[in-house]
């Protein structure tokens, strides 16, 4: 008998009950779902679905002012928080089929590029062995997008992994799950995107980029060559380095081709 069924039983009774989770970032009406850490409870401050959320037993305290409509359930601190919610997730969505992979028209997608593979999520059990979360997202795709060879989109923990029109993805790529890219944006070969970054319209990620997980980049951005991006970038200009750094404004005769990079 693994932990959740020896301490939590009762959480995944709720869960299987409610029959949904959902993000904390999206959170759904009659869903289950959690948060690691207090800058994702605060987001349910003036939510007014009703939602059962699990949260380690530290943040207690920062749970007591939220409203009546969120169900706080405490994992102890001993316990993985990742690991109880990965196990419930995966329960209740076992008989789930993943959302589709939607495909615009007008574009290019080579045939060694994988679209709608799964993300690569783990959580670690006590065992120390790693449960996988189930994707039960989709893929959205947009009109005279083009994805080079070997480059690979991640589908979403919920919701789609968004490309919008008229967007450039370059050879071996990793788009991660949950990411979202802006239109009209070009992304040179061999960029890594981590899980859920975003980023906006009219941006140049140039060769090699990293971005960490959950990073935004706002419209009309070039990050230069091989940097790496480990915050929110939220003025428009150019950055590069690593970590990346603001190097000057952006040039819009670059969007016209007056100017080179």
């Amino acid at each position: 008998m693994g932990i959740v069924e020896r301490k939590y039983s009762h959480l995944l009774e709720i869960a299987l009950e409610l029959g949904k989770t959902s993000s904390i970032l999206d959170p759904e009406d009659h869903s289950f779902t959690f948060a690691r850490n207090t800058k994702y409870l605060y987001l349910l401050q003036d939510i007014d679905k009703d939602l059962h959320v699990i949260i380690p037993y530290n943040m207690h305290t920062h749970a007591a002012n939220l409203p009546q409509n969120i169900n706080v359930h405490l994992i102890d601190e001993e316990d993985n928080i990742e690991y109880i919610w990965t196990y419930i997730h995966n329960r209740v969505n076992k008989y789930i089929n993943p959302a589709p992979v939607i495909i615009g028209d007008g574009g290019y997608i080579h045939e060694t590029a994988i679209i709608g593979v799964h993300g690569n999520t783990y959580a670690i059990a006590p065992d120390g062995t790693r449960l996988h979360l189930k994707e039960i997202g989709g893929v959205q795709i947009g009109d005279r997008v083009d994805i080079e060879a070997y480059s690979i989109v991640h589908r979403s923990c919920f919701g789609n992994t968004i490309i919008e029109d008229d967007v450039k993805v370059c050879v071996k790529c990793n788009i991660g799950h949950n990411t979202k890219i802006g239109h009209n944006t070009y992304i040179a070969p061999g960029v890594l995107l981590g899980g859920g970054t975003q980023i906006g319209a009219n941006c140049f990620i140039w060769q090699g980029v990293i971005t960490r997980s959950q990073i935004k980049i706002c419209d009309k951005v070039m990050v230069g060559n091989g940097s790496y991006v480990h915050k929110d970038i939220t003025e428009s200009g150019v950055y590069a380095g690593s970590p990346a750094k603001f190097i000057k404004s952006f040039d819009e005769k670059v969007l016209k081709g007056e100017v080179q990079w």
